[in-house]
């Protein structure tokens, strides 16, 4: 998080909205409906996310390189009429 946007969010209390907060992505009205204490993240808690996550990374990077491969393994003609 960009720290004015940090500072503005965490300073709030439950069921307030901040005024205009300016960052370097543009402006943003924060509204806090709830809070959450925090607690330490733990593998075996975030294992499934992780694997989807890197499980699509893979994906993509394998997809890249067959359909790299198979452009240039084929005479592809693209044209518009």
């Amino acid at each position: 998080m960009v720290a004015d946007f940090e500072n503005a969010a965490f300073s709030l209390g439950i069921d307030e909205i901040s005024d205009p907060v300016k960052t370097e992505y543009g402006y943003h009205i924060i509204k806090v409906t709830d809070k959450k204490e925090a607690k330490e993240a733990t593998f075996e808690e975030n294992k499934d996310s992780i694997y989807k996550v890197l499980f699509d990374q893979k994906i993509s990077e394998e997809y890249s390189a067959w359909l790299t491969e198979k452009t240039e393994e084929y005479k592809i003609e693209r044209s518009l009429s």
